[in-house]
C-alpha cells in the first residue's frame, strides 16, 4: 500500500528443500518422543514453549503462589513427548487423565499436564 509500511513477509521454500526439511523433521505424531530426545536443551525449551502457547494455559499468580501452567492433549505420542520434555527441563509433570473422550479422536482420553516444580529433599521439605 502506498505510504504504509508492510509488516508481513512471505517466505517460500523450494520444493527439494521443503521435502528435505520435512524428512529431517519427522512426523510429530509418530516420532514425537524420539524428536524430543534428539533436541538440545534450547530446542526442547522452545518446543515446550510452543506447545504451551498452542495447547496450554498459564493461570496468573494468586497471592504468593507461582503461575500454574497446564497443557491439554489427547493421549498418545505427543502427550507422552510433552511429559518427557517437562521432565528433561528439570520440572515435574502432573498428569490428569480425563474420563471424557474427545469426539474427534475416538476413544482416546484427554490428558491435562500441569508443569510443577521438582520435589527435592525429604517429604518435610515439600
Amino acid at each position: 500500500m502506498k505510504g504504509e509500511a508492510r509488516l508481513d513477509r512471505e517466505w517460500r521454500l523450494s520444493a527439494p528443500y521443503a521435502r528435505d526439511l520435512t524428512e529431517r523433521g519427522g512426523n510429530l505424531k509418530v516420532d514425537a518422543i524420539q524428536q524430543v530426545l534428539s533436541m538440545s536443551t534450547e530446542q526442547r525449551e522452545a518446543w515446550l514453549t510452543a506447545m504451551i502457547q498452542a495447547e496450554g494455559h498459564v493461570a496468573p499468580k494468586k497471592g504468593g503462589r507461582q503461575p500454574i501452567t497446564q497443557i491439554s492433549q489427547t493421549a498418545g505420542q505427543v502427550a507422552e513427548a510433552i511429559v518427557l520434555a517437562v521432565y528433561l527441563s528439570g520440572r515435574r509433570p502432573s498428569v490428569y487423565v480425563s474420563k471424557r473422550r474427545s469426539s474427534r479422536d475416538g476413544d482416546a482420553p484427554n490428558w491435562t499436564i500441569t508443569i510443577t516444580a521438582p520435589h527435592t529433599g525429604s517429604p518435610e521439605r515439600r
